[in-house]
């Protein structure tokens, strides 16, 4: 008897099966035996969630058996696991994946016309497992592969190839938690591409363009959501996307559902706006119907298997049924994509499911093209242009310092002219990945209306702190190059090498070179970096790995001050974990702790001890040598931190170590502990679900030396509105609030309010956060506040004092 991953899902399969449309019943398809799940599994199909090390022998095995099934690994976990995938399609068909891949691309990428895409056959994924304690959508996707390599949904197969990669987080699964071995919540990483799953799974797509794509998922309560979505609605999603969704799969799916007798929702909060999620990154990176399937968890584990599966075999059939249209509808999008980005065209609002008008709509002013200086940030300006690269986006530069008549500055209020220098990055939108290039580069998502499911902005270059714009005119002929840029001489063997200070990568160098001996040295406000011996000999491959320029220098200016080699201590994250299923599971409340370990070690290259209450009051901190102690935005629950621990933190940053807190915990700690009198102010109408905001910048205070100048941006994500007390504002709310990004209620609260604070405690410092500046690791612009932090000379011996707190 063949296997299944479901005995409901298998009656479920024959029902289908029995309402098929002509053509596509058993009896025209080879049915060829594959092997049974209890082969593998040893239980009965649907019992109990499979384990990674079984879908990845399963799908081995149904290969070996079929020759409709080809299987691959995509990439691997952080702790080494595969992520499998399967490529199902008939045996000739599938022999003609890799040119029939090539058409679809070519399409994409505008080299061919979309014509050359008719009578291919659609792809369509299936995708599970990224929140791997939502196991259901995995082993529904056994079922599905089985069906379709044994010839029982031979309708779908004969019209399409489907690509199925149910595993995209095997630690997770193996540890029982949503988010990865890194701490990470994969699907909130898309845009940013932090963490090797995402980066692999992108890369496999990019490869097999996707024509429609559901991610599975489960929720709270019993009922199953597909599409239509609830607002909001990014306005770069393509229309022809939009109807696809809500035209012929949603009606397909209700039909299917109501036929089964199953509960089911529409119109949920599953929205198409934040460009974290797969679905969205489906439709505005790769054209295709992304959907977002959410079975309802309060159910037995075998009807959930049941539910994936109806889904997931009704998407099928419908694809099959619709593929020529499907195929005309996803090779429109390129073609469309450009002709807009030609004319400066950006796409209206989508109107509100809700009736009336959009909350913000999408200004009447065209857009060009983007540019970000590559002499101001240059580094993290760089690492910017080649995330946008890797996802296909033509990125050039200019070739001459070029005169823009309407330059419109990231964070201004207008265009003017403006004078741009020679190699500043160019990203056009006349190319078919417009609406990405918009998406992630925009300074507004313009959201339609005041409900999210998670931020509200992530507009790159703000959360990168980048020096940009964009052009609402065409720019001069000749003026940008795509040709490769010529490679970086090497400066020549020198005592000292200097570097600029602005960019993270560069403070990770800094970090790096002091670890190995170095002498590193610092200009104030400019923040430029010289080193000097002893060097390490690879220095320049360190440099060239980080992106960072180094230079030939001399003597280093005469007030540069000599940084110490960091230490770090990361206290632990104390809030205790549980593990179950969607809705009592709390991974997601023990990220920001993960975001900072990771910032800390990935992006600064600072090795961090993880010390908690005991280690504390043992005196870890003042015996370790550390020069900081960093306290992530992690909920510390109450009584975690002893009064011994916290009189240990006070002597440590009196004697001279550095505090760095986020958030609320970060502040509480502080506060607890006298190292300040910083506190929140009570802001009770105010409401901001992750938006982008003008700063003032102090660039005489240490932790913001390097910014470039007096205005700035931070992200805020609902952070604490805070009063200074005996502290300097680093970084000041403009005055409004200074909304640039995103939807916030009642931002006026924020406006003079400080958004970094810097203060002295005896011969250390202590540094508060309002916000997170780990926050998902793609706020490279915080993420050098925190560095220059951690950084930070020591206090002169004038400018120590004691407080008595």
């Amino acid at each position: 008897m063949p296997g299944r991953a479901g005995a409901v899902a298998l009656a479920l399969t024959a029902a289908l099966l029995a309402t098929a449309p002509a053509g596509a019943a058993a009896a025209r398809c080879a049915l060829r035996p594959v092997p049974s799940w209890r082969s593998i599994t040893g239980a009965a199909p649907g019992r109990a969630p499979a384990t990674g090390e079984q879908v990845g022998a399963y799908l081995q095995a149904v290969d070996a058996a079929s020759p409709r099934v080809a299987t691959g690994v995509l990439g691997r976990s952080p702790q080494g696991r595969a992520l499998p995938y399967a490529v199902i399609a008939e045996p000739g068909t599938l022999a003609r994946l890799d040119p029939t891949a090539a058409r679809l691309r070519a399409v994409r990428d505008g080299t061919a016309a979309a014509r050359t895409a008719a009578g291919t056959p659609p792809i369509v994924w299936l995708t599970a497992g990224v929140h791997a304690n939502e196991p259901s959508g995995i082993d529904a996707d056994m079922a599905v592969v089985a069906d379709l390599a044994a010839g029982r949904l031979c309708g779908p197969l004969r019209r399409l190839i489907v690509v199925v990669a149910p595993l995209q987080n095997p630690d997770g699964l193996a540890a029982g938690t949503r988010t990865n071995a890194a701490g990470f919540d994969l699907n909130r990483d898309w845009f940013a591409a932090t963490q090797p799953e995402t980066r692999a799974m992108l890369a496999l797509l990019a490869r097999l363009p996707p024509t429609a794509l559901a991610d599975q998922h489960e929720q709270e309560g019993s009922a199953f959501f597909f599409p239509p979505n609830a607002d909001p609605v990014h306005h770069e999603v393509p229309a022809q996307v939009r109807r696809t969704i809500a035209g012929l799969y949603a009606p397909a799916l209700r039909r299917a559902f109501d036929r089964a007798g199953r509960e089911h929702a529409s119109s949920g909060t599953y929205d198409l706006f934040y460009m974290g999620y797969a679905d969205t990154a489906a439709t505005t990176l790769f054209g295709a119907a992304g959907m977002t399937f959410e079975q309802g968890g309060a159910v037995p584990y075998a009807e959930r298997v049941a539910g994936h599966t109806l889904a997931a075999e009704t998407l099928l059939r419908a694809s099959a049924r619709h593929a020529a249209t499907l195929v005309r509808r996803w090779s429109a999008v390129w073609p469309q994509a450009r002709a807009e980005g030609a004319r400066g065209a950006l796409q209206p609002n989508a109107r509100p499911a809700s009736g009336g008008r959009p909350l913000e709509r999408v200004p009447p002013e065209p857009v060009y093209a983007y540019l970000l200086r590559a002499d101001v940030h240059g580094a993290d300006a760089a690492a910017l242009a080649a995330r946008l690269g890797a996802a296909g986006v033509r990125v050039g530069r200019l070739a001459r310092a070029t005169r823009l008549p309407a330059f419109h500055a990231y964070g201004a209020s207008a265009a003017g002219a403006r004078t741009l220098p020679a190699g500043t990055w160019v990203v056009p939108l006349a190319q078919t990945r417009k609406h990405w290039v918009e998406a992630m580069l925009g300074q507004d998502a313009y959201p339609p209306v005041a409900r999210f499911y998670d931020v509200s902005s992530w507009s790159n270059p703000l959360l990168m702190g980048l020096a940009g714009g964009w052009s609402e005119r065409p720019l001069p002929a000749g003026s940008v190059t795509f040709a490769p840029a010529p490679a970086p001489v090497p400066p020549p063997d020198a005592p000292a090498y200097a570097f600029a200070g602005d960019s993270a990568a560069a403070l990770g160098l800094a970090a790096d070179l002091l670890a190995t001996g170095a002498t590193v040295l610092r200009t104030p406000r400019s923040g430029e970096l010289a080193a000097t011996g002893p060097l390490p000999a690879d220095v320049l491959a360190r440099a060239g790995a980080r992106g960072v320029a180094l230079t030939a220098a001399g003597a280093p200016p005469a007030n540069a001050v000599a940084l110490r080699v960091p230490k770090v201590a990361l206290l632990a994250d104390l809030a205790p974990v549980v593990l179950g299923r969607p809705g009592l599971e709390n991974s997601t409340e023990h990220e920001p702790h993960a975001w900072m370990r990771f910032v800390l070690a990935q992006r600064l290259g600072l090795t961090a001890d993880v010390l908690g209450d005991a280690d504390l009051a043992a005196g870890r901190l003042r015996d370790g040598g550390y020069t900081a102690l960093v306290v992530a935005g992690t909920r510390i629950p109450d009584g975690s931190l002893g009064a011994a621990a916290l009189a240990e933190v006070r002597a440590f940053v009196t004697a001279g170590g550095t505090y760095v807190g986020a958030r609320r915990p970060g502040l509480a700690a502080a506060r607890a502990a006298a190292l300040t009198t910083a506190a929140e102010r009570s802001a009770p109408t105010l409401d901001v679900p992750g938006a982008t905001f003008a700063v003032a910048v102090d660039r005489d205070d240490p932790v913001a030396w390097g910014n470039g100048g007096t205005r700035g941006f931070t992200f805020d994500a609902g952070d604490p509105v805070l009063e200074a007390g005996d502290a300097h504002p680093v970084l000041r709310f403009a005055r409004g609030g200074g909304l640039v990004s995103g939807y916030a209620r009642d931002a006026a609260v924020l406006g003079g309010t400080p958004a970094v604070l810097d203060a002295t405690l005896g011969a250390g410092r202590v540094v508060l956060f309002a916000g997170d500046p780990s926050f998902r690791a793609y706020a490279e612009g915080a993420q050098r506040l925190l560095a220059n932090a951690l950084l930070a000379p020591p206090l002169p011996p004038a400018a120590a004092r004691t407080r008595t707190g």
